[in-house]
């Protein structure tokens, strides 16, 4: 008597949990490397005219770190859930900023989260490539 092979059981609210966990370890990121900025202005010495520059790139690397742990996750597309892991808390936050403050368009803004959306697409290209079953089933196909 051969014995069926087991389900997976599929959970509706998986892939909410892993956005939830994704998000919130994207937002941990940003926030050490957002302390680590505030040390460096701190005791570097950081001219405040570089502030925004400053910031920008510790958003950028966070939003980097976040699309790569996405993508690790993701079994394809990385770019993608990287897109949509950066997306989201920003188009959050461009709401909240139209309901507190009206609209208005504010092109840095816009320009910041374009720079932001392209290195999380990137971190989750990245993030696909890192995973380790691609890199053996890579390996095995190369022997063939």
């Amino acid at each position: 008597m051969a014995t069926q092979p087991k389900r997976r059981r599929t959970d509706n609210n998986s892939g909410v949990r892993r956005f939830l966990k994704q998000q919130i370890v994207v937002f941990l990121l940003y926030g050490i490397l957002l302390l680590i900025a505030t040390f460096l202005f701190f005791f570097a010495g950081v001219k405040r005219r570089d502030l925004a520059v400053f910031s920008l790139a510790v958003c950028a690397a966070a939003a980097m770190l976040g699309g790569i742990y996405a993508g690790k996750k993701a079994k394809k597309r990385g770019w993608l859930s990287g897109l949509t892991q950066t997306l989201a808390p920003h188009l959050l936050l461009l709401l909240l900023s139209v309901f507190l403050n009206g609209f208005s368009v504010d092109w840095t803004a816009l320009f910041s989260m374009l720079i932001l959306s392209l290195c999380a697409m990137l971190g989750g290209m990245i993030g696909v490539n890192l995973r380790p079953s691609l890199q053996k089933q890579r390996r095995k196909g190369r022997r063939m």
